[in-house]
């Protein structure tokens, strides 16, 4: 009898269980679990069960060295330093895991102790593309680049599609001061290791340092030099912000009228708010330039004249032709209207 009430109760339970899940569905409040991240669930199991193995037997040092390991992956510095020091105590003679300790100092900024491990491990035996990329980084960092390259060299001899290899070579190309060779090392690189932040952070900097390079010989009239840094900018960072002005007024000052109207009117149709693009319009078609709302630089005007600096001359930057005072003028929808259907002042396409 007992065991059939026990049957009963089960049962109930689940068909209690089966009608909320089902109503919580069909109200649309069921909440799906959080999605949880494979590779750190298997690392957090990994170093649970290798503290185990080295709780009960402390003088293996292949435990200690595979905890470094995951401590390196994880971040965790202090903790990777310590075991693999315990490693390094019971067999220091292990190329891999001197090449370990040299990985951790890497990461750890301490670029010396980094160099003496890694030319340890090369003597030990350790001819890996890791070994190679770590001494040629290395190199690089105390300035002997020549052997910087010859690593480099080797490295990418056994494995030429290790997206590391081409970051650190890259770094090594803007040393030399080829920023060309650099960021197509640098985009080769985020192709093939996408996750690897520093890649990003680098062409960021040099994409940066090219366009303020260029604004810089802009300013003292070497406008030549000025395009040049515009245009690689452009090339990598099309996207860059007022890329296409810039080249605009180094065509001007050129004297490449028609490039450089080119050029404006693109920065026009990427920013209709672009006022130097407005300005460079303006001059080089030597007429009125009309938007489809003339009043849209009202703003502009109104922090040019309250601002610190000397007035700006208005006559250059007018939008609209100045009407005589005794002739009323029409409403301002009537005007747009107008404007939009002459095609006296056309709105510049792209060419």
């Amino acid at each position: 009898m007992k065991g059939y009430l026990l049957i009963f109760s089960i049962f109930l339970s689940n068909l209690f269980i089966f009608s909320c899940q089902k109503n919580n569905n069909s109200e649309g409040k069921f909440i799906p679990p959080l999605p949880i991240d494979a590779n750190y669930l298997e690392q957090k199991a990994a170093l649970s069960a290798l503290t185990d193995e080295i709780n009960s037997n402390s003088s293996n040092p292949e435990n200690y060295y595979k905890r470094a390991k995951i401590y390196l992956i994880l971040n965790n510095i202090k903790e990777a330093k310590s075991d693999i020091s315990e490693a390094l105590s019971i067999n220091k003679n292990e190329a891999r895991f001197r090449l370990l300790n040299t990985e951790i100092f890497h990461a750890d900024n301490d670029f010396k102790k980094a160099f003496e491990e890694a030319k340890i491990a090369e003597i030990l035996g350790s001819k890996t593309p890791e070994t190679y990329i770590l001494l040629g980084d290395l190199h690089q960092k105390n300035g002997q680049l020549n052997e910087a390259k010859k690593y480099f060299a080797f490295a990418k001899e056994m494995a030429p599609f290790n997206g590391e290899l081409y970051y650190y070579e890259g770094l090594l190309n803007t040393k030399i001061g080829d920023t060309t060779l650099a960021i197509a090392n640098f985009n080769l690189a985020k192709k093939l290791k996408p996750r690897f932040i520093g890649t990003y952070k680098r062409l960021s900097e040099i994409y940066q340092v090219s366009y303020n390079a260029g604004m810089m010989c802009l300013k003292n009239n070497y406008f030549q030099d000025a395009l040049s840094f515009f245009e690689n900018t452009y090339k990598f960072a099309p996207k860059t912000p007022f890329i296409n002005t810039s080249i605009g007024m180094s065509y001007e000052n050129l004297g490449d009228k028609a490039k450089a109207l080119e050029y404006y009117t693109i920065a026009f149709s990427v920013n209709n708010r672009d006022f130097k693009a407005i300005e460079g319009i303006k001059r080089l078609e030597e007429k009125p330039y009309y938007v489809e709302d003339p009043t849209i630089y009202d703003d502009i005007l109104i922090k040019k004249s309250t601002s610190s600096k000397p007035k700006a001359d208005t006559t250059r930057i007018r939008l609209n032709e100045i009407q005589p005072k005794k002739i009323n003028s029409p409403k301002k929808d009537s005007v747009n209207n107008k404007l939009q259907n002459s095609n006296k002042f056309p709105i510049p396409t792209i060419k």
